[in-house]
């Protein structure tokens, strides 16, 4: 089976291929930005990353038709209506007021499988310095990993391992650690941006959602080999390397010949026959 996938880090469409008749359908929801740091007084919150989901990779499709792929906060693919779609993977919140934003909820996408993606931590607040870490996308087989809180490093979530590398969500941006520091950006697909630090450190932008379509296509099977030329009819075929002497020439091969011994059974003759090779098969000609 040879298998082909397109990846749409924008909207975008695709046309279902000649022979192609199943897809598989994956979607990351956008991660939201973070907050910015305010002067002197609190760090800014994390944003939280984007949900995950996918088809069981049984969606029919028919050649030709064009499916429509949309790349925004919700990402999604449908056919005919939005209203409608095969896939759809929805986008973190951003976070404030000293709370991480929440992760994409899987309750509220489309496929077969749905995952959470990661919150974002809070801030430091109070006069701390330390911005959250934007929350971890999920993946195929694992929901987003949180952002830690400011007072507990900032560090963004983790990427979440998916079953294939191309499955894997985005991390989280660290969340600014000196004064005035920005945020940390979320990586592709859907990781959520870090808060920026104390004194007015930027926020950290969000990643961007994807959608990958896989589909595939049965290698068609390769064509017999022509006969060779060789004298008189071709009548059997046979693997080379059995039999006797299977090269160019006579060879004597034994096959069942009938006749009409006391027996009634069938008698074994030796026939002569001229053998030529075609690549890994031996052609029998009847002299």
């Amino acid at each position: 089976m040879a298998v082909s996938q397109q990846t749409f880090d924008s909207s975008s469409t695709w046309t279902v291929p000649v022979g192609v008749h199943l897809a598989t359908f994956f979607a990351w929801g956008k991660g939201a930005d973070g907050t910015a740091g305010s002067a002197g007084e609190n760090a800014g919150d994390a944003g939280g990353a984007g949900a995950f989901a996918c088809t069981d990779g049984t969606t029919s499709v028919t050649p030709g038709d064009v499916w429509t792929v949309t790349i925004g906060t919700d990402c999604f693919a449908y056919l005919s209506s939005p209203a409608s779609p095969i896939v759809k993977a929805v986008g973190g919140s951003t976070g404030g007021g000293g709370s991480g934003g929440l992760g994409g909820a899987a309750s509220s996408c489309v496929g077969s499988t749905k995952r959470s993606g990661g919150n974002g931590g809070a801030g430091q607040g109070g006069g701390g310095l330390k911005g959250g870490g934007g929350g971890g996308a999920a993946s195929d087989t694992t929901t987003g990993n949180d952002g830690n809180d400011g007072v507990a490093g900032g560090n963004g979530g983790a990427a979440a391992s998916g079953s294939q590398l191309y499955l894997a969500g985005g991390q989280g941006g660290n969340g600014g650690t000196t004064s005035g520091a920005a945020g940390g950006n979320g990586t592709v697909p859907g990781g959520g941006g870090g808060g920026g630090a104390n004194g007015s450190g930027a926020a950290g932008s969000g990643a961007g959602g994807r959608v990958v379509i896989q589909w595939g296509l049965a290698d068609p099977p390769p064509p017999p080999p022509p006969p060779p030329t060789g004298s008189g009819t071709a009548i059997a075929q046979i693997p080379a390397g059995q039999g006797t002497g299977l090269s160019d020439g006579k060879v004597e091969s034994t096959h069942n010949k009938f006749g009409t011994p006391p027996t009634g059974q069938w008698a074994l003759k030796q026939q002569s026959h001229t053998v030529r090779q075609a690549e890994d098969l031996a052609w029998l000609y009847d002299e």
